[in-house]
């Protein structure tokens, strides 16, 4: 995990997508001592700016070449999908892991299907 220091902000890489549909990324502050945190709208591999102070996402210095526009103008106020701008083939990927991968500890014969999509704008 790199981290690069300024004044009262840090650059961090996100590692993955956690549970919470948020970007997982570890904070290296010395040796012994290994904190973690979890921040929305940032994308695996993603390098941001994290201002500790405020406790915000400043900027995002690389962007993932899985980022993609979000199609919702209540995209960032709403909370209703974290995961918009993520490319659909990652997210399915990734959804799919959140249910397929606990079954297979537990039953590893079991068969756990592909999902279903619902089209943009619509109740699940």
């Amino acid at each position: 995990m790199n981290k690069i220091l300024t004044n009262h902000s840090a650059e961090y890489k996100v590692e993955k997508i956690n549970d919470y549909a948020e970007g997982y990324a570890k904070l290296n502050t010395s040796c012994e001592n290994e904190r973690s945190f979890s921040i929305p709208y940032i994308l695996p591999n993603e390098i941001f700016e994290y201002d500790k102070s405020n406790k915000y996402l400043t900027n995002i210095k690389k962007k993932s070449r899985d980022r993609v526009d979000h199609h919702c103008k209540h995209f960032f106020y709403c909370g209703g999908c974290l995961l918009q701008h993520w490319r659909l083939k990652k997210y399915i990927e990734w959804k799919r892991n959140l249910l397929a991968l606990p079954i297979k500890k537990i039953s590893p014969n079991t068969n756990v299907k592909d999902l279903s999509i619902a089209k943009l704008y619509s109740r699940r």
